[in-house]
This record gives C-alpha cells, sequence and structure tokens, in this order.
C-alpha cells in the first residue's frame, strides 16, 4: 500500500517497515536480573613465553566490522604489557583472526591496533611482528562461531 505517489521523485519513500507489537499485560516474575560478568584475566606468567606457544587474549575485542577496540579490551592489553618488556629477547607474532566472511585487510588491521598498542606502551618495537589471519585458522569447530574472532599472541622465540 503505497503512502506516496509511485513516481520517481517519491517512490523512494514507500521503502518501509511497519511492525505491531502487542503486549499481554502479564508481568513474568521467573526473569532473573543479569549478573555482571567479569572478563576473563590472562593468566600469564614469564615461565609460558615458549616458542610456539599461542597466547589467547579473549577480551580483546572490537566493535562490528572495525578495528576499534570493544570497552575492557585494553584493560587486559595493559596486564600482559609487563610481561613483555621484562621478557625483552622474545620475538611476538601479534595475529588477527575474524571469524566470518572473507576480511583479510580487517584482520590484519586489528593485529596492527594491538601492535601499535604495545608500541606506544614502550613494548619494543623489535620484539614484535604482526600478521592477520582472515578466518583461515579457526579455532572453534565452524568458522562462523563468534570465539573464531580473536588476537592471540605467538610466541616466535
Amino acid at each position: 500500500n503505497p503512502v506516496f505517489q509511485n513516481i520517481d521523485s517519491t517512490k523512494h519513500k514507500n521503502r518501509r517497515v511497519r511492525m505491531r507489537a502487542f503486549y499481554s499485560g502479564k508481568k513474568k516474575n521467573n526473569i532473573k536480573k543479569k549478573q555482571k560478568k567479569e572478563k576473563p584475566k590472562v593468566k600469564l606468567k614469564s615461565e609460558d613465553l615458549i616458542a610456539g606457544k599461542a597466547i589467547e587474549l579473549p577480551a580483546v575485542q572490537f566493535y562490528g566490522g572495525t578495528a576499534q577496540f570493544l570497552p575492557g579490551a585494553t584493560k587486559i592489553l595493559d596486564e600482559v604489557i609487563p610481561i613483555l618488556i621484562k621478557n625483552k629477547e622474545l620475538k611476538i607474532e601479534i595475529a588477527g583472526h575474524i571469524c566470518c566472511g572473507n576480511q583479510m585487510e580487517l584482520s590484519i588491521e586489528r593485529a596492527f591496533v594491538v601492535y601499535t598498542y604495545f608500541i606506544e606502551r614502550e613494548v619494543p618495537r623489535h620484539m614484535l611482528t604482526y600478521k592477520g589471519y582472515n578466518n583461515t585458522q579457526p579455532k572453534y569447530g565452524n568458522i562462523m562461531d563468534y570465539r573464531n574472532r580473536r588476537v592471540e599472541l605467538i610466541v616466535l622465540k
């Protein structure tokens, strides 16, 4: 049912969605209050930094389709920085992964944002490299699983 005339200058205004919602008036008493979840912490020790090990940073997340940190992401990076600075002989690759789609550039950008964050906080540049892996290395079954959207630190040596 067009609201506006179907002529070239106004027919775009007829593209719309209408929605009706009905409320029954009944209250549900069994709704649980949302519990505040604490972000997982990285339990990383200097002795854990052995060649070939991948350290997942589960709380380092980004706004969808961007390389901009979600709130709380930098807290986990701030926990890792002192350990990296103490172990200056290490070589670390920052690996960016995405879960959905085919966006190699986005996985590289996300790894680069973490790299830049570390450099700006005095982690020696010679220790770090970064690389994007797109969706080529799913860790959790199906590549569409959101947990495959992650940043890892891979100890090279």
